[in-house]
């Protein structure tokens, strides 16, 4: 495949086979990530691998959380806003998702429980989390948005299936604990990965995208 199809073919996978990812294939996956950019090469990211039992302990406990109503507090603030343009993107890719699951807007324990799927990581088999050092900028998270998006391609190329959760930093405290990591790693995102459950039909479902024209802002051709 090319790097066109790389791009292209990605897309977020929300079910996942049980079976989980040979240790051979993750370092594979990891290595090539650790090829991204970053400002001047300070390459920022660090992260967990949890698996197995560990994996098990973690969701468990997100989802006892979820279901007793623990707030969210996440160590990188959700925004409380969005410019009414990407609003509507978000709204709209939730419409389209919830109309392929059959889910009812007026139906709250479906959507309650398709989002207790979010917190349950999709039964993924594996979860990578992506932390950064507290005593860095916060432009360091665009250098782990880089690395998070070389590794889903990279993971992709062998076949496999993630998805870039902020659902999975809600209870950070929670991870580090369970992988006795120190609170000074501040936690970014999870990004679930797998082989893909293609009998599942919530992964037939492909988010749009904006159009070339709709995201420049200006083009001045000096040829």
């Amino acid at each position: 495949m090319s790097i066109s199809d790389y791009i292209s073919g990605r897309y977020s996978v929300r079910a996942y086979k049980k079976m989980p990812v040979e240790r051979v294939v993750l370092e594979k996956v990891l290595n090539l990530a650790l090829s991204s950019p970053s400002w001047g090469n300070t390459q920022p990211w660090e992260f967990a691998v949890a698996g197995g039992a560990k994996l098990e302990e973690i969701r468990n406990s997100y989802v006892e959380s979820a279901k007793a109503g623990v707030s969210a507090s996440p160590d990188f603030p959700f925004p409380d806003f969005w410019p009414e343009k990407n609003k509507n993107h978000y709204f709209e890719n939730g419409k389209k998702l919830y109309k392929l699951l059959d889910i009812k807007r007026e139906d709250k324990a479906a959507r309650d429980n398709f989002q207790l799927r979010g917190t349950e990581f999709f039964q993924a088999p594996q979860v990578i989390f992506l932390f950064l050092d507290q005593e860095l900028s916060p432009w360091s998270l665009f250098d782990l948005g880089i690395f998070a998006q070389s590794l889903m391609l990279a993971a992709y190329g062998f076949g496999l299936g993630t998805c870039p959760m902020a659902m999975a930093g809600v209870y950070p405290d929670l991870v580090r604990e369970a992988m006795g990591i120190p609170s000074s790693k501040k936690l970014a995102l999870g990004i679930p990965i797998g082989y893909i459950d293609e009998s599942d039909k919530i992964n037939s479902y492909r988010s749009t995208r904006i159009l070339l024209e709709d995201a420049i802002l200006k083009w001045d051709d000096l040829g």
